[in-house]
């Protein structure tokens, strides 16, 4: 088959109009010339649907003119198109925003060809129908639905990538359309699915600059009265998690029957030179005080645990009933929950009265330990110099001791 491409089209339109054929025969000879070329051009791009052809806004605006019923984008009816057309965005690497809404009239199949034109073919089942769509209540008809993009980003396995992904997917798409609207973001439905993205980019990432514009957007939202009390408690658990405890002090004010566990009291630290962490005080309720840990220096091993997790309650059940090898991690061991979301003072305390041993402290940022995963509990692992040698990750009910004691024994030449 002969190939074409967006520059044959133009050429053919400049061939049309060169004729010097008078009147309807001019019209008519144009019009045959670019009916040819479109079916040609929709013929080749139906039979490579499996490779990007289309990266960029100025080869979106070639294709765009097909003609051809059978190309891609004239499945869409046309106000659809019109809406996928306006809301692509693209940068160095391709398509990286499209409107999820206009697709959901289209078949399986025509989902999958509009975006395999863009290379993102596979995000096509991750898009439910508009006959299978709900709608969740609220003053507006518009339900905001799963991003397809984030929920590819969620899928990915290693965690530090996921978090690297999704700060890149705030930064490229998130923040634009924000810096785009300064003052308000106009419509309803832009607020909602805002929203709801930011719930998901937060919940993953701990940063300050993330939160508020979470909560910017849940503000502008509530004024509308688009909000609910699940969009409060996310909003809320975004300030708490990146500990911008003066605006969530204000937030929890502002929300009395949203029924959001309190603000926490924290108490500062004389010294900031390793690791801080919030060490639940046990006769005074809802109060932290900011430890220093010592992690970045010499060999540790941090115990990642959290005391809702039964998996790490077995673990120190099993490891109080071995006396020399509680002796050692009370010397070597520091016992850390990843950032919380929800700091709510009583399990700590209770862990700690079940367990007043081995504390469990609460990490203030993963910024000094970026190179772990601060998601899977319990994980133990082995530091030197803050960078993790080795790890145990879980801990099931018949336990793990044995692999503890060897790896115990690897890093630290201890017998136990």
């Amino acid at each position: 088959m002969n190939k074409f491409s967006p520059k044959l089209h133009i050429i053919a339109l400049f061939l049309a109009s060169s004729f010097t054929v008078s009147g309807a025969e001019s019209i008519n000879f144009m019009d045959e010339i670019i009916t040819f070329f479109d079916q040609q051009l929709a013929e080749q791009v139906t039979n490579r649907q499996n490779h990007t052809i289309i990266k960029s806004a100025d080869e979106l605006r070639l294709y765009a003119q097909i003609k051809s019923p059978e190309f891609p984008l004239n499945k869409l009816n046309k106000n659809d198109r019109a809406t996928f057309l306006e809301s692509l965005e693209f940068n160095e690497s391709g398509l990286t925003t499209f409107d999820i809404h206009a697709l959901r009239n289209l078949s399986s199949t025509d989902r999958y060809r509009v975006l395999s034109l863009f290379g993102v073919e596979h995000l096509s089942k991750l898009i439910e129908p508009e006959s299978q769509s709900t709608d969740t209540g609220g003053n507006a008809s518009f339900s905001p639905v799963v991003n397809p993009i984030l929920k590819e980003i969620e899928s990915t396995q290693n965690q530090q990538e996921k978090i690297q992904r999704l700060k890149a997917y705030y930064q490229q798409q998130i923040q634009p359309l924000m810096a785009n609207h300064s003052k308000t973001l106009t419509t309803d439905d832009t607020l909602k699915q805002l929203l709801q993205d930011l719930g998901t980019v937060s919940f993953y990432v701990d940063d300050p600059e993330i939160a508020l514009a979470h909560l910017r957007v849940f503000q502008q939202a509530e004024k509308k009265d688009l909000t609910t009390a699940e969009d409060a408690k996310s909003a809320y658990g975004t300030l708490l998690k990146s500990r911008l405890f003066g605006e969530a002090e204000a937030f929890y004010r502002k929300h009395p029957d949203a029924n959001l566990p309190p603000v926490p009291i924290i108490l500062p630290t004389k010294t900031e030179d390793g690791v801080l962490a919030y060490a639940a005080i046990a006769d005074k309720p809802n109060t932290f005080q900011t430890v220093s840990v010592p992690l970045l220096k010499g060999k540790q091993l941090l115990v990642l645990a959290h005391p809702n997790c039964h998996f790490c309650f077995y673990a120190a059940k099993a490891i109080t009933k071995e006396p020399e090898l509680a002796a050692f991690l009370r010397t070597h061991a520091v016992w850390l929950s990843p950032p919380d979301r929800h700091f709510i003072w009583q399990p700590f305390k209770e862990w700690g009265q079940e367990f007043p041993a081995i504390p469990i402290a609460i990490v203030k940022s993963k910024e000094k330990l970026s190179t772990l995963d601060l998601c899977c509990t319990p994980t133990f692992y082995f530091l030197s110099n803050g960078e993790a040698m080795d790890k145990l990750v879980g801990w099931p009910k018949e336990g793990r001791m044995t692999e503890l004691k060897a790896k115990i024994k690897q890093h630290f030449a201890v017998e136990l």
